[in-house]
């Protein structure tokens, strides 16, 4: 009776390993019509096991033997390799999440991208375009992973950069409020010396040498005038055309302020106000 009952959970045994080993067989079927295949050139069957379980190991599923995504409570082998070339099953691909398969391709290519070395290299490179363009659903998942690589790496970079940025919002801003009041008192200074002939004494007291807190285009205009004698000019209007790129640059000051700038200057003077009074 025990030798039955040992035999009995042997052969139960057995059977057990042999399906947990070669299920893949079952749940594959490469000769079918709905497979594309893509060849891998020189990556070896070892590399693309290393790049399965890589992908799988994403979704907690300890398996190398081909491309596994969990969908709605099964294990889907979504692709398998064999003799260097990949089959994809485009009926299982298509009736599975995008976002799922996007997160199993990005991890998949991860792990073909750090077995790169002299010999793989131009074969994982022409292996990674052959999947944009095999197929149409392959290429955007594809696409989508390269993105959600680019897109994680952006948000590193910006997470690392963070502080700095404050700071240059800062200096930015304080150079944009520089040259606002200093575009603004050159232009009060401007049209005060060519409207008030009062204010243009001083150049006849001063040796014929215009302030020095007046632009030259402000003597250009009052010069051209009196030398011509045309009282049809207006010299307002010359004045503001020669001064057009100094209101650029103070249109793009006072639009960065507005945009966010000041916000970051209110921000570093309240902090430093809130340091002094909590000392």
């Amino acid at each position: 009776m025990k030798r039955r009952w040992l035999l009995g959970f042997l052969i139960v045994f057995v059977l057990t390993v042999l399906n947990t080993t070669f299920v893949f067989a079952a749940e594959f079927d490469e000769t079918s019509s709905d497979v594309i295949t893509i060849s891998g050139g020189q990556i070896t069957s070892k590399e693309f096991e290393y790049a399965f379980k890589t992908a799988n190991l994403a979704f907690g599923i300890d398996r190398s033997d081909g491309l596994i995504v969990p969908y709605k409570n099964n294990d889907n082998v979504v692709a398998i390799e064999k003799g260097g070339v990949l089959y994809i099953d485009k009926n299982i691909w298509n009736n599975i999440s995008k976002n799922q398969l996007a997160k199993s391709m990005h991890f998949f290519m991860s792990g073909l991208e750090a077995q790169e070395n002299t010999t793989n290299k131009e074969a994982i490179i022409t292996f990674m375009k052959d999947m944009q363009t095999v197929d149409e659903d392959v290429g955007r998942i594809v696409f989508l992973a390269i993105y959600s690589e680019f897109k994680a790496d952006m948000t590193t970079t910006y997470n690392i950069t963070k502080p700095a940025f404050g700071i240059v919002n800062i200096v930015f801003g304080v150079g944009a409020i520089i040259l606002i009041v200093i575009l603004l008192t050159s232009t009060v200074l401007d049209l005060a010396y060519i409207g008030l002939p009062i204010w243009r004494e001083f150049d006849i007291t001063n040796g014929g040498k215009p302030n020095v807190l007046i632009s030259y285009d402000a003597v250009f205009v009052v010069k051209e005038k009196e030398k011509y004698f045309d009282n049809y000019t207006n010299v307002y209007l010359n004045y503001l055309l020669k001064r057009s790129w100094s209101y650029i640059v103070l249109a793009v000051c006072i639009t960065y302020l507005i945009a966010g700038g000041f916000s970051d200057i209110l921000s570093f003077i309240l902090s430093l106000v809130s340091g002094f009074t909590s000392a």
